[in-house]
């Protein structure tokens, strides 16, 4: 919420695809390809 009346918000989104070898490297610990896209993603946001 934005209560600034001079204020000027934008908003911008990239999409890609996923390191490959990032998926890999965490599926090699046991995670599934599912489980490393998750924590490839969520990690991006914080």
């Amino acid at each position: 919420m934005v209560v600034e009346e001079t204020a000027k918000l934008t908003h911008e989104t990239a999409i890609g695809s996923l390191d490959k070898r990032r998926v890999e490297t965490l599926m090699s610990r046991g995670l599934t390809a599912d489980q490393a896209a998750d924590v490839i993603v969520i990690g991006l946001f914080k």
